[in-house]
């Protein structure tokens, strides 16, 4: 099991480092009966690895796992705009095999666990911000496990609360603010806020914009009304 791991590690290692990636189909929207009719799909690295790990036949939930990372691996891809981005990722990962092999984990771990492919490509994006210096490594992995553990429809709502400066009534709010509330992405003082961990997940996870000036927490008239504990 531990070369087989090693094997899948090497293989994940070599397609982020590669400065070569097909993002000609999208493969989070091919069914998972089509994926092994597709060509292009089994000719991926990752998958034959995974194919010749698991000795030529594929279950269903390997397909899934595979899918799954070939869309990180995409969206990863998609997020490096210019070969100077892909020489500075390349340069970040190589110089420091350490935090590259918590990385491939990382991936491995998490991109097993998740329900749909879109928490994969918010991690990407999240692993993009990192590597761009706009996390630091524990907010990084905070994230992940927030995102494991979130409806990936709760995602969607932040860009609700956007317009309301993050700010809700959870009773005046739609069902999915519990699941950002369970995660720990809230302040409970007063009205709830959207933290600073969870904005930082909407603009560079969900939205993937690295630019982004992340808006500060900001002090509204109900919370002057909140006692104190």
């Amino acid at each position: 099991m531990g070369n087989s791991i090693g094997v899948l590690k090497d293989s994940i290692q070599n397609e982020l480092l590669s400065s070569v990636f097909d993002l000609s189909q999208d493969y989070a929207e091919i069914g998972i009966d089509k994926l092994l009719d597709n060509a292009a799909f089994k000719e991926m690295p990752v998958v034959k690895t995974i194919v010749s790990l698991s000795k030529g036949a594929l279950a269903i939930r390997e397909i899934v796992v595979a899918r799954k990372l070939i869309v990180f691996l995409q969206q990863f891809h998609k997020g490096l705009h210019s070969q100077s981005d892909v020489d500075k990722m390349i340069k970040n990962l190589v110089s420091d095999s350490g935090k590259r092999d918590r990385i491939i984990e990382q991936i491995i771990i998490m991109n097993e666990r998740y329900i749909e492919s879109k928490q994969s490509v918010v991690h990407a994006n999240l692993l993009l911000a990192y590597l761009k210096s706009r996390l630091t490594w524990n907010e990084l992995s905070d994230l992940l496990i927030c995102l494991d553990a979130l409806h990936p429809r709760s995602m969607d709502y932040l860009e609700q609360l956007e317009k309301q400066n993050f700010v809700f009534l959870p009773a005046l709010s739609s069902s999915w603010v519990g699941s950002l509330i369970a995660v720990g992405l809230t302040l409970q003082k007063g009205p709830h806020k959207i933290n600073e961990l969870g904005r930082k997940l909407y603009y560079y996870g969900v939205k993937g914009d690295f630019n982004a000036v992340i808006p500060p927490i900001e002090a509204t008239s109900m919370d002057r009304l909140t006692p104190s504990n």
